[in-house]
């Protein structure tokens, strides 16, 4: 993925979710997003004594979308790449994030008891494995001392290895352009 160019990004971060099993969560009715009173215009920032554009910035970095909310209301919108509110596309780190607010949830409602349980009492399909022993904390942690080489340099790495895997999948379905909508 790191060696992809922009137009190969596109795709495969459109795709991506198609390589994995997953679950998908609903909960009640999905609503829109109210629309922020003051919207963000012109947000500029200063490096070096250069002042710079948000769409500089959006621009320079390739960036395919992006939100901002203010008090949970829509401020800023942008999407790039023929992107929509609808087009779905893989988060990666990002859901870093989202998961740990998710089990800081989880434990207030006492659905985790604590994040020094094993993560086998969750996921009991992981017995066995290695990580059997292994804590939630130790997971959100990445402390869990499972082997995980992630060498983009490295062709022989689990990160290579997975990313070749991927590779292979779309291109042997042919992928060249998909829009979700």
């Amino acid at each position: 993925m790191l060696s992809w160019s922009q137009k190969d990004r596109v795709v495969g971060f459109r795709n991506d979710y198609r390589n994995y099993a997953g679950d998908v969560f609903h909960h009640g009715q999905a609503k829109p997003l109210a629309r922020a009173n003051n919207l963000l215009v012109d947000a500029q920032y200063q490096v070096n004594g250069h002042t710079y554009h948000l769409a500089d910035y959006l621009k320079r970095e390739n960036v395919a979308g992006m939100l901002v909310l203010k008090n949970g209301k829509v401020a800023y919108k942008y999407f790039a790449e023929d992107n929509t509110d609808s087009t779905l596309w893989t988060s990666r780190s990002v859901g870093k994030s989202v998961v740990s607010t998710l089990v800081g949830i989880a434990i207030k409602q006492g659905k985790i008891h604590s994040l020094d349980d094993n993560i086998t009492v969750y996921e009991p399909e992981l017995k066995g494995t290695a990580w059997d022993g292994v804590t939630l904390k130790q997971v959100i942690q990445h402390t869990s001392g499972v082997a995980w080489n992630e060498d983009y340099t490295n062709p022989k790495s689990d990160f290579a290895q997975l990313t070749q895997k991927v590779r292979r999948k779309l291109d042997g379905a042919c992928v060249r352009h998909i829009v979700i909508t």
